[in-house]
């Protein structure tokens, strides 16, 4: 990785971590750029007899899930024990659902990390460190052949790290999904990794549904999150489940700041633990929210069905085939990542997204009812 992939990859990283605050950002790069002028800056501190590799994962929820795959794959295929670590306001997370990874040494905050390579990982991974004298005289012949297949692969295709609709343009002309993007040479056979995630035994009486109204943490604050399903859509489609199923208690997760749904049972919003909330979806007959991270630790934690609605992301890469993957008619453009601003501003109403204001309460209702999930619950 030469100086100009790292200089694309910083710029990347600090409009994404600083869009708003220039000088926070510039302070920043000025700092990284006084130490890329030493040779130093590209040397760890490790003099032992093996490689300490290290994946910073960054990203919301459903992308720490779709991380673990890659770190548990990555550590067979590799055969040695890997370091994750996270930026602070993650790490919680990140020690529940990777703390129980037999494949994992430890979970730490990235400002504390040491390592002698460095993989940066929220759809590709990247080599964002690397002590190169280190790889060549302790590191396995796998282990160098992987980081030069990174390297190359970040070379071949930069649009990758930088626009997240090309990355995922690449990853469907390649006839894959998300949850295998992380493997770009196909060697880590992520298909067939498990994951060991705990979650608590839920003090609810069954059966019950559980929905949630919003996006993770980095969406929090965004008034019109081009995800979002009207709340007005939530009640209504609560009130129908209610007159249909009345034996199903209807229970609200999610944060505070996700809008609440009036007409539920139980309102647990920033109420849960984190093994709370997974065995809340663990045991749930049937999960309802728009698409998001809650809907994919469903799927890894249990394979139970859920109903996903889609909007400006796309219902073929990010769906699950156990899930009532729903979008509505006349909307096949997915414009995630199409523009900077798309999660805040629809290309069409410039406002909120019209593809998920023209999904309708009954629609969906119907759609489960047709489904037949809930009469199969005992």
């Amino acid at each position: 990785m030469n100086y100009f992939d790292k200089l694309d990859y910083r710029t990347a990283r600090m409009r994404e971590k600083y869009p708003t605050r220039p000088r926070k950002a510039a302070l920043s790069m000025l700092t990284w750029s006084v130490k890329n002028l030493f040779p130093e800056a590209d040397k760890s501190a490790f003099t032992d007899g093996r490689l300490h590799i290290a994946v910073n994962v960054l990203g919301g929820l459903g992308d720490l899930f779709f991380a673990a795959r890659y770190v548990e794959g990555l550590s067979r295929y590799l055969e040695q024990k890997l370091i994750v670590c996270t930026e602070d306001k993650t790490l919680a997370y990140m020690q529940t659902i990777f703390g129980n990874l037999t494949t994992v040494e430890s979970v730490v905050c990235e400002n504390d990390v040491q390592c002698d390579i460095k993989i940066q990982i929220v759809r590709f991974p990247q080599i964002v460190f690397c002590d190169f004298d280190r790889l060549q005289t302790v590191g396995s012949d796998k282990i160098k052949s992987y980081v030069q297949s990174l390297i190359d692969f970040q070379s071949y295709i930069p649009q990758a790290y930088t626009n997240d609709y090309l990355g995922r343009c690449y990853t469907q002309a390649k006839g894959k999904k998300r949850e295998d993007q992380a493997d770009v040479d196909g060697i880590l056979n992520l298909t067939d990794v498990p994951l060991n995630i705990p979650a608590n035994e839920p003090q609810i009486e069954k059966p019950f549904i559980t929905v949630q109204t919003g996006g993770g943490i980095h969406f929090k604050g965004i008034e019109h999150e081009t995800r979002q399903w009207a709340v007005e859509k939530y009640e209504r489609l609560v009130e129908l489940l209610k007159s249909e199923y009345p034996r199903f208690k209807i229970v609200q997760i999610g944060a505070t700041y996700h809008p609440r749904i009036q007409g539920t049972d139980l309102d647990l919003r920033s109420k849960t633990s984190i093994p709370e909330v997974f065995g809340l979806l663990k045991n749930a007959a049937l999960h309802i929210q728009q698409e998001g991270g809650l809907a994919i630790a469903r799927h890894y934690l249990c394979g139970k069905p859920s109903v996903v609605l889609f909007g400006p992301t796309d219902k073929e890469f990010l769906g699950f085939p156990e899930n009532l993957n729903l979008r509505a008619a006349g909307f096949d453009c997915c414009c995630e990542w199409l523009t900077k601003d798309w999660n805040k501003k629809c290309l069409k109403t410039g406002s909120c997204a019209a593809c998920m204001q023209a999904l309708s309460a009954q629609t969906v209702f119907e759609k489960i009812k047709a489904s037949r999930i809930l009469e199969d619950v005992k």
